[in-house]
This record gives structure tokens, C-alpha cells and sequence, in this order.
């Protein structure tokens, strides 16, 4: 898809392609499309994308997201923290809280294994006494 940009040349007009990270903004009424719009964070429209007006939400099932605006990927979470979702959007991202890991081998099941870091199990003598950590110590 293209944007209807006017360039600082004298009567001069031309179409550019919108870039990876942004998208085109639908037109109303009967013109072509004129404006574009950075992918907001927690979104992302990758390069060869073939929806040019919709930005993609970063899967936080599988531990993606995004910070940033305009990006053209998600990025994975490192171990240690985990994803904040934000008005349902992988947007942001934080760390353990001490008493609690999260890593490869020590996580939640299910839906919060990437958006919640699983507590220490003091019963089996586990702890962890600093934050952003990705294993318990026993």
C-alpha cells in the first residue's frame, strides 16, 4: 500500500510505500490514503506484511513483546522477568520480585508462563533472596 505524500518540490506529488512499524490509516470519505501511523507498543507490522492498515499484537503466549513504537518484531522476554500486559498489549516488561523466579526451567503453567513469575516453594526449601532472578535456590 502506498501514502499520497507531497513533496517540497514545485507541484510535485508522489506515492511511497509505508515502512515496517507503521501502517496507513484507512481514509474516510472518497480520497486515497494520505496519512500513516507509528504501530503503538505492544504491536508490530513486520517488513513484507500484507495488511498495510493493521499493526500485529506481540504474542505474550509465547513470551513476545514490545516496548517500543514503530518496531517492525516483537522481542522475547529474558528470563528473570516477565511480560506486563497493558490494555491487553504486551507492552512492557518487569523484573521478578525476590521470593519468586522465572526461566527456563522454572515457571507457571498455562497462561501466566511468560506474564507472572512463579513463586519459590519454601515447603521444598527453595528461596531467593534477590530480584530478577531466573531460578530459586534451594
Amino acid at each position: 500500500a502506498v501514502v499520497s505524500t507531497q513533496s517540497t518540490g514545485e507541484n510535485s506529488v508522489s506515492c511511497e510505500t509505508v515502512p515496517p512499524g507503521w501502517r496507513v490509516l484507512v481514509p474516510t470519505g472518497d480520497t486515497g490514503a494520505t496519512e500513516r501511523a507509528e504501530c503503538p507498543a505492544g504491536m508490530y507490522r513486520g517488513e513484507g506484511d500484507a495488511h498495510y492498515t493493521t499493526c500485529i499484537p506481540c504474542d505474550y503466549t509465547l513470551g513476545k513483546y514490545q516496548q517500543e513504537r514503530g518496531q517492525s518484531s516483537c522481542v522475547d522476554v529474558p528470563g528473570g522477568q516477565f511480560i506486563v500486559l497493558e490494555n491487553a498489549l504486551a507492552s512492557s516488561r518487569a523484573s521478578c520480585a525476590a521470593g519468586s523466579a522465572r526461566g527456563d526451567t522454572h515457571y507457571n503453567e498455562g497462561d501466566t508462563r511468560y506474564t507472572a513469575c512463579k513463586e519459590c516453594d519454601w515447603n521444598a526449601g527453595q528461596y531467593q533472596d534477590y530480584q530478577g532472578m531466573k531460578e530459586c535456590k534451594i
